[in-house]
């Protein structure tokens, strides 16, 4: 099963075409999806491989280093050709499409991690768990809550979701929901520092 191509080749089959079990698809097929796909997408240019490239260097250039670009580009001297490691070590993604790169985001996490309290509690006792079921008004919209859930169902709703936008009951269940949640995390901030 590992050496299934992904991607396979189309055959034709009597009078019609299906997908290749075996047969790996080929540069030149997919090169001709890329021209055709780009005027059936509406754009000016045939989509070849100098379109994608060129419009990868367009949005990395003054982003990356001119090393980098050239790299994409493929404008080699003998140095770069023979010495030059050909794994391009630069986030393309993150430069072409204007985001901060995965290096970045893990260095500001890590950061972050580094000024945390370890022996901050993370998760509650047992004991603040029921201090938060325990709770008069957390008790009294659980309570609501579930009379809003057997009022839908007695009117042969199967779910709650069932019931949206066809009743206003709907509506005063998902307040109801929504005031229990917000109540609960308040209390579990409020309990946890």
């Amino acid at each position: 099963m590992l050496d299934m191509p992904v991607f396979r080749q189309p055959e034709r089959t009597g009078n019609e075409y299906r997908t290749s079990e075996r047969t790996p698809l080929k540069a030149s097929t997919w090169s001709g999806y890329l021209r055709h796909l780009g005027p059936v997408a509406g754009l000016k240019y045939r989509l070849t491989q100098y379109v994608w490239r060129r419009s990868l260097i367009n949005a990395i250039n003054n982003r990356a280093p001119s090393s980098v670009r050239d790299q994409v580009a493929d404008h080699e001297t003998n140095a770069v050709r023979y010495y030059l490691d050909t794994i391009i070590r630069f986030d393309l993604e993150a430069a072409a499409m204007e985001l901060p790169s995965n290096d970045v985001v893990q260095k500001a996490a890590h950061g972050l991690f580094l000024n945390t309290d370890t022996t901050a509690l993370t998760e509650l006792t047992d004991e603040l768990k029921r201090k938060i079921t325990d709770n008069s008004k957390i008790r009294e919209l659980a309570e609501q809550s579930k009379e809003l859930t057997q009022k839908l169902r007695a009117m042969r709703f199967h779910s709650v979701l069932a019931a949206r936008g066809k009743t206003p009951l709907y509506k005063k269940k998902m307040k109801a929901v929504s005031q229990l949640n917000c109540s609960k995390v308040y209390l579990h901030s409020k309990l946890i520092k």
